[in-house]
C-alpha cells in the first residue's frame, strides 16, 4: 500500500509511479481524516507526502497515530521538497515505533515547491531531473534495502500540535487552493505567498486532485 498527501499534485505523481511499479495500490491519507484507526496489514507500506518547514505535514502525522501495522512490513517514506532536503523522518520512524515496525527507507524528492518560490526554469529542470531520481528510488525499494535505522523512540506529546501550520481550521498548508484556482482567485494572508505563482504538477490532474 502507497499512502500520499498532496496539494499540487507531485507527490500524488510520485505515489502513482511507485504503486505501478511495485504493483500496489494507490491511497489518500485525506480519505481516512474521519477513521479513528486504520489497519494495514500489507509487507510493503510506502508513504509519500511534501515536507514542510524540514517536518512531517500535521495532517500526515495524525494519520500515523491512527495507523496499525505489521511489525515485520518493509515501510519506506519519499519526501518531496523545493530544495531535495527530507526533513525530519525520525518523526516518521517514532510514529511506526508505536506499531513496532521500523522505517526502512528514506528519500528525498526535488520537486517544485508549492510555497518558496522557484523561477520557472527551475521548475522545469526538478520536472525534467524527478523521474530519474524516481527510478532509483523504486529499484532501491524493489530490492527492500535499508538505509536508516529507527532508534525506536515513541513521539512526543506535542508530536502533531508542533507542526507547522497546525490548527489553522483544518487547513493542512497544501495551497492547493492556490495553485488550482481555475481564476486564480485564491488570496492567501501569509506575506511571502501574496504574489506566488501558480504550479502543479503537469500529469495530474485537477479531477485527481478533488478525488
Amino acid at each position: 500500500m502507497i499512502f500520499y498527501f498532496t496539494g499540487t499534485g507531485n507527490s500524488l505523481w510520485a505515489a502513482k509511479e511507485i504503486g505501478k511499479e511495485l504493483n500496489q495500490p494507490v491511497e489518500n491519507i485525506i480519505k481516512q481524516k474521519t477513521e479513528s484507526n486504520f489497519f494495514c496489514k500489507d509487507d510493503i507500506i510506502g508513504f509519500v507526502f511534501p515536507t514542510y518547514m524540514s517536518d512531517l505535514p500535521w495532517i500526515v502525522k495524525e494519520f500515523l497515530l491512527k495507523l496499525t501495522v505489521n511489525p515485520d512490513c518493509y515501510t519506506f517514506v519519499v519526501m518531496t521538497s523545493n530544495n531535495g532536503k527530507s526533513g525530519n523522518s525520525v518523526s516518521l520512524s517514532q510514529a511506526l515505533s508505536r506499531s513496532g515496525a521500523n522505517l526502512s527507507a528514506v528519500f528525498d524528492l526535488q520537486m517544485p515547491g508549492n510555497c518558496l518560490i522557484s523561477s520557472e526554469q527551475e521548475n522545469l529542470e526538478r520536472l525534467k531531473k524527478a523521474p530519474e531520481r524516481l527510478k532509483s528510488i523504486i529499484s532501491f525499494i524493489k530490492e527492500r534495502k535499508t538505509n536508516f535505522t529507527s532508534d525506536g523512540s515513541l513521539p512526543k506529546e506535542d508530536f502533531v500540535t508542533a507542526s507547522y501550520f497546525y490548527g489553522g481550521h483544518s487547513c493542512a498548508a497544501c495551497y492547493a487552493c492556490l495553485h488550482w484556482c481555475p481564476k486564480n482567485a485564491t488570496l492567501l494572508k501569509v506575506p511571502f505567498l501574496k504574489h506566488r505563482p501558480q504550479y502543479h504538477h503537469p500529469d495530474v490532474t485537477l479531477a485527481e486532485i478533488k478525488e
